[in-house]
C-alpha cells in the first residue's frame, strides 16, 4: 500500500513539475504526455527505491534532475542548457510554492510529516495548484520564445550529451557497486537506456535528414 501511495502522489508532483518547464517552453502538455508519463514512471521507481529501500535520499533529487534534463534534450529536442535552466528554475518554483503551501496547510514541516496522509495532501495539493498555474501560463502564452533556442545550442551538443550520459552512468554505477546495490544498477542501466534509444534513433535519422537536404538543394 506504501508503494501505491508513493506512485500515485509522486506521479501528480511530477507531472505538474513536467507542466511548468512544458509551459515554460511554451508547449502542449498533451502533445508529449504518453513519453512524459514513461519517464515520471521511471523517475518514481528510481526514488522510491532509493529513498525506501535503499536509504540514499541524496541521490534523488541528481538522478531526477538528470532524468527531467534529458526527457527535454533528447525527446523534445530542447537544446541541453535550456533543458536545464528550465528544469532548475522549475524545481525552484515549485519547491517555493510548496513551502508556502506546507505553512498554509500544516503550519510546520513537523506537522506535515507526522502521517503519510498529511505528505500525500501537501503532495496532491501542491501538484493541482502547480498544473493549474502552468495551464494558465500557457493559456496567456507566457515562457521562451523558441526562436532563442539555438542561441544556447552548445555544438557537437548530441555527442556532448551522449559522453555525459555515459560518463554519469559509469559514476552512478561505481556509487551502487560500493554500497553493492545489485539490481539497482540495472535498473538504472534500463532507465537511461531508455534515453540512448531516441539518441542513437536520433542520430541515426541525421543522415537521411542531410541527404534529403542535399537532394532538395541539388534539384
Amino acid at each position: 500500500m506504501e508503494f501505491l501511495g508513493f506512485m500515485f502522489f509522486s506521479a501528480v508532483e511530477t507531472l505538474a513539475l513536467f507542466s511548468l518547464i512544458m509551459s515554460l517552453f511554451r508547449l502542449k502538455m498533451t502533445d508529449h504526455i504518453g513519453r512524459a508519463l514513461i519517464v515520471i514512471t521511471l523517475i518514481n521507481l528510481q526514488s522510491f527505491l532509493l529513498r525506501n529501500e535503499l536509504d540514499v535520499p541524496f541521490l534523488v533529487p541528481v538522478i531526477t534532475l538528470l532524468m527531467i534534463v534529458l526527457f527535454f534534450n533528447i525527446i523534445v529536442k530542447i537544446p541541453m542548457l535550456w533543458s536545464l535552466f528550465c528544469t532548475v528554475l522549475s524545481y525552484v518554483i515549485f519547491a517555493v510554492i510548496q513551502s508556502l503551501l506546507l505553512v498554509v496547510i500544516f503550519g510546520s514541516i513537523e506537522t506535515a510529516t507526522e502521517t503519510a496522509f498529511n505528505g500525500y495532501l501537501l503532495q496532491m495539493v501542491s501538484g493541482a495548484v502547480l498544473i493549474l498555474i502552468s495551464w494558465i501560463m500557457y493559456k496567456q502564452h507566457f515562457g521562451f520564445k523558441p526562436e532563442k533556442y539555438d542561441r544556447l545550442k552548445i555544438k557537437f551538443e548530441h555527442t556532448v550529451v551522449m559522453t555525459l550520459m555515459i560518463l554519469f552512468l559509469i559514476l552512478i554505477s561505481i556509487i551502487f557497486y560500493m554500497n553493492q546495490i545489485w539490481f539497482n544498477i540495472v535498473f538504472f542501466v534500463m532507465n537511461l537506456g531508455y534515453f540512448f534509444f531516441f539518441a542513437i534513433q536520433e542520430r541515426a535519422a541525421a543522415p537521411l535528414q542531410d541527404q534529403n537536404k542535399t537532394d532538395t538543394f541539388s534539384g
